[in-house]
C-alpha cells in the first residue's frame, strides 16, 4: 500500500463490510539482530547494574529492581536471554536446585508414535519417516524459578553500570549450581523488600545503594563479610548493614558474627597528619575510612533479618541472640544514654519485611520494648523516650509478649 493510500479517503484504499475504510495496518517492529528478543539498552543497563550487585538473581527479582514499572517481567526475561547471546549472563540452575531436563521422546506429548531403527513409523513400512523431536530444556515440576549470573564478561559490563570506584567482587561461579542458593535468594529477597519501588509503602534508596558481600577485615587474615550494606542518606538511612540468615544457624554461631563485628570496630589507624608528626599521632577508627557517612558518636547499625521459620521460632532465636551479645549493644548501667562503643542492632522477620515494608512498625531494636518503623529504631526512639521519663530505669525484657500483637498488627 502506498503512503497515499494511508488517507482514509483515498478511493484505492480496502473498505470494511459496513462501508467504512479499513484500518490502518500495523507495521511490524525490526528487531535488531544482536538483540532478537527485543530488549533496550537501558533495559539491558538496569538488569546488568542488577546483576552487578546481587551477583545472581531470578527473573522476577531483577524484574521489581530493574523494570517494576512494566507490567510483566516477560521484558526483562528477554533482556536476560539477549544479554545470554552477547556472553554477558548465563543460567546458575533454579531456586530448588533441580536443573533443567531436555526434553526425550517419552517425554513429549507429540512423540507418542515411536519409530524403529530406519526411521519409519511403527505403524506401518510405506508410512514417511517421522520428524526428529525438538530438544528444549523444560524444567520438571517443583523446578522452582531460573536463576541468572553474570560472566566474567557481564560483571566487566556491569561495573559501568555502577558508581565509579564501586567494588562489585566476583561472579560468585558456585551460586545456584546445585543447592538452589537459598540464603542468596533471601539477601535478594530483603533488597527487593528494602528498595523496589513495587514494595509496600516508600522504598529505600536505590539498587546503587548497594553493596552484597562487603568484607570487613580482622587480624590474622580473617574477615568478617555483611550479607549487603545500605547507603541511603537521602532516604535517612545513612548506613546500614544487614546479616540474613535462614534459622539454619544456631544463636551462637549468629553471636559470633557480632564479636567479630566487634573486634573490627575496635581497630584503629594512626593519623600521619595530626600535629604533623607520625611520632604523635592520633589512634583513629580503622571502620571510618569504609564509612565516613556514619553518624557521629555511634558504631554502624547492623540489621538482622530472619526467615526459615514462624514468628514465634523467630522470636525465640532473638530473645538467644539478644543475651548472647548484650555486651556489644547495651549501654553502660551508670550511664544508660551513653552508646559510645556499643553497636545498634535491629531485627525483623523477612516475611513482614516484604509483606508491609520496611517503613512499617517490623523492626525490633535490641534495649527497645516494641516494634518500631526502621527510622525509630535507628534513632533508639522509644527507648530514649522511656529513659527519659522521671522514673527508675527497668532493663530491657525479653519478647514474652504474644506473637499475634507483634507480627500481625494492623
Amino acid at each position: 500500500m502506498s503512503q497515499d493510500q494511508d488517507d482514509p479517503q483515498h478511493p484505492d484504499r480496502p473498505e470494511r463490510s459496513d462501508g467504512l475504510p479499513a484500518a490502518k495496518t500495523r507495521t511490524a517492529f525490526v528487531r535488531a539482530k544482536a538483540y532478537p528478543n527485543g530488549s533496550t539498552g537501558p533495559l539491558r543497563h538496569s538488569v546488568l547494574q542488577v546483576l552487578g550487585v546481587l551477583k545472581v538473581a531470578t527473573v522476577k527479582q531483577t524484574w521489581l529492581l530493574a523494570q517494576p514499572g512494566h507490567e510483566q517481567p516477560n521484558t526483562v526475561a528477554g533482556a536476560l536471554r539477549d544479554l545470554a547471546l552477547n556472553r554477558l549472563t548465563e543460567k546458575r540452575g533454579t531456586t530448588s536446585g533441580i536443573p533443567a531436563q531436555p526434553r526425550t521422546a517419552h517425554t513429549a506429548d507429540s512423540d507418542t508414535a515411536a519409530t524403529d531403527a530406519t526411521g519409519e513409523a511403527a505403524t506401518g513400512a510405506g508410512a514417511k519417516p517421522l520428524r526428529p523431536a525438538r530438544r528444549r530444556p523444560v524444567r520438571p515440576v517443583g523446578a522452582g524459578a531460573v536463576i541468572w549470573g553474570l560472566t566474567d564478561l557481564g560483571l566487566d559490563a556491569a561495573k559501568s553500570t555502577l558508581p565509579s570506584g564501586r567494588k562489585v567482587g566476583g561472579r560468585a561461579r558456585s551460586v545456584g549450581r546445585t543447592t538452589g542458593a537459598p540464603h542468596a535468594m533471601a539477601v535478594n529477597d530483603t533488597i527487593v523488600a528494602i528498595t523496589s519501588p513495587a514494595t509496600p509503602g516508600e522504598p529505600i534508596g536505590t539498587i546503587a545503594d548497594w553493596t552484597t558481600e562487603a568484607p570487613h577485615p580482622l587480624p590474622g587474615d580473617r574477615a568478617q563479610y555483611a550479607d549487603a550494606v545500605l547507603t541511603a542518606p537521602a532516604d535517612n538511612v545513612p548506613l546500614l548493614l544487614v546479616e540474613v540468615d535462614l534459622h539454619n544457624e544456631t544463636p551462637e554461631f549468629i553471636a559470633a558474627k557480632f564479636d567479630r563485628y566487634a573486634e573490627y570496630f575496635a581497630l584503629t589507624y594512626n593519623d600521619p597528619t595530626h600535629d604533623g608528626h607520625h611520632s604523635t599521632a592520633r589512634k583513629l577508627p580503622l571502620w571510618r575510612r569504609t564509612y565516613p557517612q556514619a553518624g557521629p558518636g555511634s558504631l554502624p547499625p547492623i540489621a538482622l533479618v530472619l526467615g526459615g521459620a514462624g514468628p514465634r521460632g523467630l522470636n525465640n532465636l532473638l530473645n538467644k541472640v539478644m543475651d548472647l551479645t548484650y555486651r556489644h549493644w547495651a549501654p553502660p548501667r551508670h550511664d544508660p544514654l551513653d552508646f559510645a562503643g556499643r553497636i545498634p542492632i535491629l531485627a525483623c522477620h523477612l516475611d513482614s519485611l516484604k509483606q508491609r515494608g520496611p517503613y512499617a512498625p517490623i523492626w525490633w531494636r535490641f534495649g527497645a520494648r516494641q516494634w518500631q518503623p526502621l527510622t525509630d529504631a535507628l534513632a533508639h526512639t522509644e527507648y530514649r523516650a522511656r529513659i527519659q521519663r522521671p522514673e527508675v530505669p527497668q532493663p530491657a525484657p525479653r519478647m514474652n509478649h504474644p506473637v499475634s500483637a507483634c507480627i500481625l498488627q494492623p
